[in-house]
């Protein structure tokens, strides 16, 4: 049997044609759409790997805030710490210091308290006997104790130097009246007294009689005083009870004092 190479090329020519409609019709649209997909497929997958990364990124960012927050935040906490440890320390200190204040306050008042009240109790004492005394010294002056008070005060008189006694001489006026010397004594002199006393300041002070004054000064407590030119000369017992009364309240303040350094 014999080959029909007509219908054999016939045949050749409408497969080629059939496969060129195929190409064409069928694969090439189906090649495209598939390369279509892919390339759709291949965006997809880029748009779904940035996202990734800027997920990734996102995510480092928020963890690297919320690394700062935190990390601002235990720094906050510190220093909140540290201003309650600050706060309390001073508010402890500023305790302590009223609470020592108001002692020492309060020490010092009652410090006061005790001076005052030891003031006043040495005060009364020097106070009492002074008056006590005043009295008993008054009450035991006579004539006889007025004549030995003179007689003291010429001793004492005489006792000065030279230059001491003539200051008590009475200075002259411009007229040539001399001021006068005043004897003050603390009870009324009797007339031997005065003539005594009067023949004394004569002699020493060369002056005349009428120069001379007497006068009566209940604050003298038993005693005399001669005053002349701002000058004075003066022996009572007043003297004595200024020391007595100094000595007393030196005394007083020394106890004291040793009982303060006993307590303490």
């Amino acid at each position: 049997m014999g080959i029909d190479w007509v219908t054999f090329a016939a045949q050749l020519v409408n497969l080629a044609i059939l496969a060129a409609l195929l190409y064409k019709f069928l694969f090439k649209p189906l090649l495209g759409a598939i390369d279509a997909r892919e390339a759709h497929i291949a965006s997809e997958i880029k748009d779904a790997e940035t996202l990734a990364r800027l997920s990734r990124e996102r995510l480092e960012e928020l963890d690297a805030k919320h690394r700062e927050i935190d990390a601002s935040r235990q720094n906050i906490l510190e220093q909140a710490r540290l201003v309650a440890d600050n706060l309390k320390v001073r508010l402890e200190r500023e305790i302590r210091d009223d609470v020592l204040e108001q002692k020492r306050r309060l020490a010092e008042e009652l410090e006061q308290e005790r001076k005052g009240l030891e003031s006043e109790l040495r005060e009364a004492v020097i106070s009492n006997f002074t008056r006590l005394a005043r009295k008993a010294f008054c009450e035991l002056a006579d004539a006889n104790f007025e004549t030995r008070v003179a007689e003291v005060l010429k001793e004492r008189f005489f006792a000065l130097p030279a230059e001491e006694r003539l200051r008590l001489k009475p200075v002259a006026d411009e007229e040539g009246v001399l001021s006068p010397v005043t004897v003050r004594t603390a009870f009324d002199a009797g007339e031997r007294t005065r003539k005594e006393i009067s023949a004394m300041l004569k002699d020493a002070l060369d002056i005349p009689e009428t120069a001379i004054r007497f006068e009566t000064d209940s604050k003298l407590l038993c005693g005399l005083e001669i005053t002349s030119a701002g000058n004075v000369l003066a022996w009572n017992f007043e003297d004595y009870l200024r020391d007595f009364t100094e000595t007393m309240d030196k005394t007083l303040q020394e106890m004291s004092m040793r009982l303060d350094r006993e307590e303490n």
